[in-house]
Parts: C-alpha cells; sequence; structure tokens
C-alpha cells in the first residue's frame, strides 16, 4: 500500500497532517519534516501507523516519550520522531568518513540499529515541510553507500554464523543448528536485498522486499542457477527440516551455507567490482550417474568474497591462507555439493571456456579445496572422546 492510498483509506489528506503537526509544535522556518517508513516505502497496510520525522533545534517541544510525540489525525496514529540538526549532521558526517574507508565489513557495525533507521528513512523519505533543506540532507547520502553498508554488515554478521555452523557441527547440535543456519539466511537476503539498492534494515520487511527482487537475479548467480524467484528460495530454504538428526540438520544447514556462498560474493562483484563484470552460470543438473565421482561438500566455515577485483578462497578460522579464484573457478566452487558429478561439471564448464581451460580449473580447483582441508569434516563423537579421555587419564 502507498502513501496515497494508505491517506485515502483513512480519509486523510498530507495537509491534514501538515496542519495538525504544525498546531501541535509550531513548526519553524528553519525545520524539516518527513515522511519515512512503510507506508511511504509501499510496505505497510491499513493497520500501520504513519512514521514522522522532524527535525528542530529546540529542545522545549512536549514529547509524548522519549524523543518521541503521538498525535491522531482522524483514526490515524501519527508518531512523530524528533531529531536535532546537529545529531542528524553528526551521523551523516561520521556515514561520509566509514564510506571514505577501506572496506572492512566489522567496522559497518559501528552504526547502531537506529542509527541505520534514520539513514535510511532520510533516504526514502518525503518532505512535508522545510523541503529545500531536506534536499540538501539527502544529497550528502548515496544509494551505493546505503547498499554497501547494509551489505558489510551482513558479510560480517553471516561470517560469524558461519563458523558457529562449523562448530555445532563438530559438536554434534542437531537441535541448534537449523536455527543459526536459518540466522545466515536472514543475512544472505539482506545481501541480496543490498544489491538491488532495498536497504531497509529492519529484518521484518525482508520478505517484502525480496518480492520485488527482480527476476533477473537468476541469471547473476553462479554456479547453478536457481529455479524459483527470490521470495520463493527464501522461503523453501527456511522450511525446519523434518529430519532432527545430525544428518538431517547437516543437510539443511549446507543448502543454506552454499546458497550464501553464492550470494555474497556475487553481490560484491556487482556492487564493488567494475561494470560488466560476469560470473559464469553452469546449469548442471545436481545428480550424476551413481558410480561417477562427485565434487565434494566444503564446509561451513569455508568462505568465498570479491575484493579489489578478484575472488578469494578461505577458511574463516584461518584467514591467513587465502585463495584466489578465476570466474569460472568460483562457478565450479558453487556446484560442490556432494551431489553434482565432476564430469557433468567439467563438461558445463568445456562449454563455458573450452576444454583445455576447463579441465585445467577443475583439477586446480580440486587441489586447492585438498590442500586447504576446506571439505566438511565429521562431527565430534563427544563420548567416545570422553572415553578416550578418561582413559588417558587413569
Amino acid at each position: 500500500m502507498d502513501i496515497a492510498s494508505y491517506l485515502r483509506s483513512h480519509r486523510i489528506g498530507l495537509s491534514d497532517i501538515l496542519a495538525k503537526v504544525d498546531e501541535s509544535v509550531a513548526l519553524q522556518p528553519d525545520e524539516v519534516l518527513f515522511a519515512a517508513g512503510s507506508i511511504v516505502e509501499g510496505l505497510g497496510d491499513t493497520k500501520s501507523d504513519l512514521d514522522l520525522f522532524l527535525l528542530t533545534s529546540r529542545s522545549d517541544i512536549a514529547l509524548s516519550s522519549l524523543n518521541c510525540l503521538a498525535l491522531l489525525v482522524g483514526d490515524c496514529l501519527i508518531d512523530i520522531r524528533v531529531l536535532l540538526h546537529a545529531e542528524l549532521d553528526a551521523l551523516l558526517h561520521r556515514f561520509a568518513g566509514w564510506a571514505a574507508e577501506p572496506r572492512q565489513p566489522r567496522h559497518a557495525l559501528g552504526f547502531t540499529y537506529e542509527e541505520r533507521k534514520v539513514l535510511h528513512r532520510l533516504w526514502s523519505g518525503m518532505a512535508l515541510h522545510g523541503e529545500d533543506r531536506f534536499t540538501a540532507l539527502r544529497q550528502r547520502l548515496k544509494g551505493e553507500n546505503l547498499a554497501r553498508h547494509k551489505l558489510d554488515c551482513a558479510r560480517f554478521m553471516a561470517s560469524t554464523f558461519q563458523i558457529d555452523l562449523a562448530g555445532l557441527y563438530g559438536a554434534g547440535d542437531a537441535l541448534s543448528m537449523p536455527f543459526v543456519a536459518q540466522e545466515l539466511l536472514g543475512h544472505t537476503a539482506d545481501a541480496l536485498l543490498a544489491r538491488y539498492g532495498l536497504t531497509n534494515p529492519n529484518p521484518k520487511w525482508r520478505v517484502r522486499q525480496l518480492g520485488n527482487v527482480p527476476e533477473a537475479w537468476r541469471g547473476e548467480l553462479p554456479g547453478r542457477p536457481p529455479e524459483l524467484s527470490a521470495v520463493r528460495t527464501f522461503a523453501q530454504l527456511h522450511r525446519a527440516p523434518e529430519d532432527e538428526s545430525l544428518d538431517g540438520a547437516f543437510a539443511h544447514a549446507a543448502r543454506i551455507v552454499a546458497f550464501s556462498r553464492a550470494i555474497f560474493p556475487s553481490v560484491e562483484c556487482k556492487l564493488l567490482g567494475p561494470p560488466g563484470t560476469m560470473v559464469p552460470q553452469l546449469p548442471v543438473a545436481p545428480c550424476g550417474a551413481a558410480a561417477e565421482a562427485v565434487l565434494p561438500v566444503l564446509d561451513f566455515d569455508v568462505q568465498v568474497s570479491y575484493q579489489d577485483g578478484r575472488f578469494e578462497l578461505w577458511r574463516l578460522n584461518d584467514p591467513a591462507v587465502a585463495f584466489a579464484l578465476s570466474p569460472l573457478a568460483y562457478s565450479l566452487l558453487c556446484l560442490c555439493d556432494g551431489r553434482t558429478s565432476r564430469m557433468a561439471a567439467l563438461e558445463q564448464a568445456a562449454r563455458q571456456a573450452g576444454p583445455e581451460l576447463a579441465q585445467g580449473t577443475v583439477d586446480e580447483l580440486l587441489r586447492v579445496i585438498r590442500y586447504g582441508r576446506l571439505e566438511v569434516a565429521g562431527p565430534i563423537d563427544e563420548d567416545a572422546l570422553g572415553v578416550i579421555l578418561r582413559s588417558a587419564a587413569s
């Protein structure tokens, strides 16, 4: 629902809202009032509140609660967040400083969730009062920087959950693994949304926003292209496994990690790489003949990133050892699921790059996986380990 439909459903207009706010706070010439939030972005419904922001230098406004003023216009509840000009100016200055630094995803967490919402709402809002000043403030932001910030927040958090999954699987914690995997899936969705400039940081709008991802997203991913839309792919991966065994938890988590490994580097390539950079797709059938050798399954904490014009592969727990990947090698890596046959992957790569280069790329990738010990290891049998340790102690 857009703001025009929302206002019609409540039988009010923007002029009614502006008049009520002016009556309550006596708007000043140097102040800015703008609408933002779910209604302005077309995400809300008739039950949603209308969110307004008042930028002011005054400290004498009678607030309904901390930094907020609540008003009722007809049957429409309006929340007005009051921000000081100096506070917003300082936030914009800090954000510009972050954007100018060399990329370190961890540094994105230097902004709180509330600060991220303010920046996004300034970028996506619409002015009701003080339009010239609002436009000048918004021009201090860049959409590509907001998208990269959302990507970097998601990248850092996703890395922590990948490490957690490796530890949980090693400990045989089948009950915890699906919950952690679904946290990883949420941050992976944020990365995909950042690719298309959908920078709202509120997790509750992930699914709505995924519905706005264009169908072209399928053609930008490495490895095997997705069959479903972005929102249906997310919903399918989010389903908890019916099998509560460790094998069931592993299969569920492995699918999500593989999806994440395809999303993050490809989004980084699009947002940070030179225009026109392409990663080949390899639409290989997921299963080969029973007797054929298959590509290995990578461990949960194996990471691929795109930075400074190249793809790199490493373990999150051992970042000192990194391997450079060509776009073709990265696409082949995304087929490492323990089911895709090496022969089928090689044949598809040969269609992209010719038999000789394809063979060399497959062989080199498998050597890197073996050398780096990047395949998934079996879980720790804690009962057996306890027996061994008790025997050694006695």
